[in-house]
């Protein structure tokens, strides 16, 4: 345990609030926390250096979202992945947003939002494929190929009358597939 001269320059700053008491005579202290990953045999235990702070006026000790950042920095180091802002970092470095990015990438938009927060850890595939994109004449390659397909579909939809891309559609029989499956669900619900 460390005194709070000794504390990192990420721990100084305004004092937090006692999430019990509302109190305001919080001291801080970085600790090491040990921690259980996984279930039955797959069960490691991790540590991390977190900050743990005391509230004096009703003398409880708690830690806050800073400390669960560091504790999912300390499993992405485990699985050896990356952090959740290693991941958003790859992002802005090209300056998108994250539709652009997953338009760009074929990641979806919504995966994507959850590695950046922390709600889910990408699996290895996913993390060695972010790693490639670190590199800019990676990206600059799926950035081209995402604009030569998304210029042929362009060019492909102006070219083919919408008449005629419905036609091919029925003709394939999607169209009537749908239709008679939707009959049928109606007329099992009103049977």
């Amino acid at each position: 345990m460390k005194n709070s001269n000794d504390l990192p320059e990420w721990t100084q700053g305004a004092r937090p609030e006692c999430p019990s008491c509302d109190g305001h005579q919080v001291t801080t202290t970085v600790e090491e926390q040990r921690f259980t990953y996984g279930t039955g045999d797959d069960a490691v235990e991790l540590k991390a250096q977190v900050p743990v702070h005391h509230c004096a006026d009703c003398d409880i000790d708690f830690t806050d979202g800073f400390a669960e950042t560091l504790r999912h920095a300390a499993i992405c180091e485990h699985l050896g992945v990356m952090t959740p802002d290693q991941v958003s970092s790859v992002r802005k470095a090209y300056g998108l947003s994250r539709a652009d990015f997953a338009r760009i990438t074929k990641i979806g938009e919504a995966s994507l939002a959850r590695w950046e927060t922390g709600a889910l850890i990408q699996n290895g595939a996913h993390d060695q494929f972010l790693f490639l994109l670190t590199f800019p004449e990676n990206f600059e390659r799926l950035r081209r190929r995402a604009e030569e397909t998304e210029s042929r579909f362009e060019e492909s939809a102006e070219t083919i009358p919408a008449a005629q891309r419905f036609k091919a559609l029925s003709q394939e029989g999607t169209l009537d597939r749908k239709r008679q499956e939707s009959e049928r669900f109606f007329l099992r619900r009103a049977g």
